[in-house]
């Protein structure tokens, strides 16, 4: 958990500089309604999201992807490498796990001793992981559970 603390730390970091450093931009430049309003489309462009994604992300909090990240360790994958090497995809299965229906049927199937293969039936996340495992040197900690 510290990895991941770690990682969401140095994104707030990083977006509230941006944000000072664009607020002074839009102030020096006179435009009204401050860097909120100004620069939402830009910060979600940052992280590689729509605005409306973003507003979604933001309002399902920190944790509203927990399950995909206990998944993906649960399969031997590394939820830090997967988001350095393959931003984009990790931040549309963040996305989709963050809108998922099933987040209580999720965790308990976490449970089990064999979480993907009770999940692939639901989970929206299940081909994007399965194209994870079958890449080469993809499994790097936790148990391997093949699915």
């Amino acid at each position: 958990m510290d990895e991941r603390r770690n990682f969401i730390e140095s994104v707030v970091a990083r977006i509230r500089e941006w944000c000072e450093a664009t607020g002074n931009a839009f102030a020096a430049a006179g435009y009204p309604g401050g860097p909120e309003e100004q620069a939402l489309g830009e910060i979600a462009r940052d992280c590689g999201l729509s605005e409306q994604d973003l507003v979604t992300m933001i309002a399902a909090g920190e944790h509203s992807a927990d399950e995909m990240l206990l998944l993906m360790r649960e399969l031997g994958l590394d939820p830090a490498k997967v988001a350095a090497t393959d931003h984009a995809e990790f931040r549309q299965m963040q996305l989709t796990c963050t809108r998922c229906a099933d987040k209580t049927r999720c965790r308990q199937v976490l449970l089990g001793d064999h979480p993907f293969d009770a999940v692939a039936g639901f989970c929206g996340n299940a081909p994007d992981l399965q194209d994870l495992l079958d890449r080469p040197g993809a499994r790097t900690v936790g148990r391997s559970v093949r699915p």
